[in-house]
């Protein structure tokens, strides 16, 4: 079976990578802009073709009897206060790459099975604690319209013989990017605490059960478009950080405000601070099996190989660290 991936060097692109390496039954292609560098830092025998969205410009070759495209491709939304021209880079590269993506697949006359992208669960909005599945309504904020316009670019095509499925991610949890990464040298050290006030529901994943779920949904027939990429656990952020304090037995008890919050992220803030209920009615529906459904077995197995007191950062290496640095988490990265 002949995979596409784009978004490829991105934290869920390169666990996909191996997971599917691991199977040892695929043939991976990867879409990037620069392959001569993927290829040259790849730890498996993938093959890299070039593709800029941009300059509508792509290696046919990559298409050639393709059998499943995993397409992850995004600017990261977490990269620097969003200003008018950020924005614009956000939105561009999910709906203008995946219309391209699209549309170089009807004009090479290129029929995968499926087409399996992703998108996030900020299509909903700031919910408060109202219960989110795949049928509720959608937001009208900036994030929300940028996930609309992501899945709609995927789903609009003429190949009729293709399957689209979509996975709305949560917060992704893995030690090697995304934002638990960046939330462990100060919950480490100590001066971690409630975002706010602490109340918002955060809908999060393992890493683990996010790769299976995509390819999950390679290898069974299911007949819903729209998945929610999250665990069956929603928790609010001071159980998050309660959960993620008593595992590595640090204490917790430095709350961010949410008026700093917001005049040091902008409009920004809203990833840190919405409130999202979300739950994975569909994949339960179809019997995926999740691996982790309880958070704190998640952040035991992720921090299972970290010694307590190994490359702890003290609590005074981050008094003088910009706060936007120490707190530049909860992103959903796809590059």
């Amino acid at each position: 079976m002949n995979i596409l991936i784009t978004g490829a060097t991105g934290l869920v692109g390169t666990q996909l990578i191996e997971q599917l390496f691991l199977n040892g039954k695929y043939n991976i292609r990867v879409l990037t802009r620069n392959p001569e560098k993927a290829q040259a830092n790849s730890q498996f025998p993938v093959k890299y073709f070039h593709w800029n969205y941009k300059e509508k410009s792509i290696d046919t070759e990559a298409l050639k009897d393709i059998d499943i495209i995993f397409h992850l491709a995004g600017e990261s939304v977490a990269k620097g206060r969003w200003n008018k021209n950020r924005k614009q880079e956000i939105l561009n590269s999910r709906k203008e790459g995946s219309e391209f993506l699209i549309k170089s697949l009807e004009q090479n006359n290129i029929k995968p099975k499926k087409f399996i992208s992703a998108s996030a669960i900020g299509i909903y909005g700031d919910r408060d604690k109202e219960l989110l599945n795949e049928n509720s309504s959608l937001d009208e904020t900036f994030l929300a319209n940028v996930c609309k316009n992501w899945e709609e670019a995927t789903l609009k095509h003429s190949i009729s013989e293709m399957k689209n499925h979509i996975i709305r991610v949560g917060i992704v949890l893995s030690k090697d990017g995304g934002a638990l990464k960046q939330m462990l040298p100060p919950f480490k050290a100590g001066v971690a605490g409630n975002l706010g006030s602490g109340k918002q529901f955060m809908s999060w994943i393992h890493i683990k059960d996010l790769v299976n779920q995509f390819i999950f949904l390679m290898e069974n027939e299911c007949e819903e478009t729209v998945f929610n990429g999250v665990s069956p656990n929603t928790v609010t952020n001071k159980e998050f950080t309660k959960t993620l304090g008593k595992v590595l037995s640090r204490p917790t008890l430095f709350p961010i405000p949410t008026f700093m919050i917001k005049l040091l992220f902008g409009e920004m803030s809203t990833i840190l601070i919405s409130s999202q209920n979300v739950i994975p009615s569909n994949f339960k529906k179809n019997n995926f099996k999740f691996q982790f459904e309880n958070l704190e077995d998640a952040f035991s197995e992720i921090l299972r190989h970290d010694l307590k007191g190994e490359n702890v950062p003290t609590r005074y290496q981050w008094i003088n660290k910009p706060l936007d640095e120490v707190f530049s988490f909860f992103s959903n990265e796809y590059n």
